[in-house]
């Protein structure tokens, strides 16, 4: 009989399932890391491509080196959450061997390895982005009932929030027009994640941006601009459905009627008296 290697002492050791073959089957990839600095795989490889499993009995954690992915023996990796990568297109670093001497060590450390690359990975991550990461999480938790990124999925909750105003004031600035669907999907992420803001403060952040955008196009005015907002504003009052909104939006239009009709009678007000002056040179 083969005497057990590495790998296979360890996924029993690792899993609830003393026979080998049951053991593999509890295990599901979940994120793959190209790491700058070697981590460590299961079998006592060091590694740069690094391919995070969870059980989904126990909830531990363990990173596999791509030749180690081989032996979980998947006719087909299964793609469960959006942010999954193919595992096979990946090659072992190097065959340096570090021996595991306590598996509860090294399934902290595995899990720290992934709770330090989630952190890098949402740092910069946009808004959108967040949202993602965020599902997959819950996914993830709710599918197999692990609370291993309980404290992470709140910290991502809390950088959303930190991010509304930042989001809010991109959206609107790049297209008012699509305001109401924004904050249809803001209200929603709110009630979904229950996030800790207030959808009145959400309401106060637009009202903000908007009038920050109406003051921007009055106080450096451009024709075409100021009307083209006014005009979007226009059809946005007659559509909406946030009546809380709709006053305040009529108002942010009434500014901009009235920059344009200023203009409009300053523009007149000078053609006049161009044309006047040239009717008294005529004269002389």
């Amino acid at each position: 009989m083969d005497k057990p290697n590495k790998f296979d002492i360890e996924i029993v050791a690792a899993s609830t399932e003393p026979n080998l073959e049951d053991a593999k089957k509890q295990w599901e990839y979940i994120y793959n890391e190209k790491s700058e600095s070697k981590k460590l795989c299961i079998c006592g490889h060091q590694i740069k491509n690094v391919n995070y499993f969870l059980n989904t009995v126990n909830g531990n954690i363990i990173c596999c080196g791509s030749t180690c992915c081989t032996k979980f023996e998947f006719p087909i990796i299964p793609m469960k959450n959006s942010i999954l990568e193919n595992i096979f297109k990946l090659k072992k670093i190097d065959t340096d061997t570090i021996k595991i001497e306590n598996i509860k060590d090294y399934l902290e450390y595995a899990k720290n390895e992934l709770l330090l690359f989630l952190e890098n990975k949402t740092k910069l991550a946009k808004f959108d982005n967040l949202i993602l990461i965020l599902k997959d999480l819950i996914l993830i938790k709710e599918k197999y009932s692990v609370d291993t990124f309980d404290e992470f999925i709140e910290s991502i909750k809390n950088k959303l929030v930190e991010l509304i105003p930042e989001y809010i004031n991109f959206k609107i600035n790049e297209d008012i027009s699509l305001l109401e669907p924004l904050l249809v999907k803001l209200a929603k992420l709110v009630t979904e994640y229950k996030l800790n803001i207030q959808k009145s403060k959400i309401i106060d952040l637009t009202k903000e941006t908007i009038a920050s955008l109406v003051k921007h196009r009055i106080d450096n005015y451009t024709g075409e601009q100021t009307c083209s907002l006014q005009t979007k504003i226009s059809k946005i009052v007659i559509s909406l459905k946030i009546l809380v909104l709709k006053d305040f939006l009529v108002g942010m239009e009434t500014k901009l009627k009235n920059k344009i009709e200023s203009i409009r009678v300053q523009n007149f007000a000078w053609e006049k008296e161009k044309y006047e002056r040239r009717m008294k040179m005529k004269k002389y």
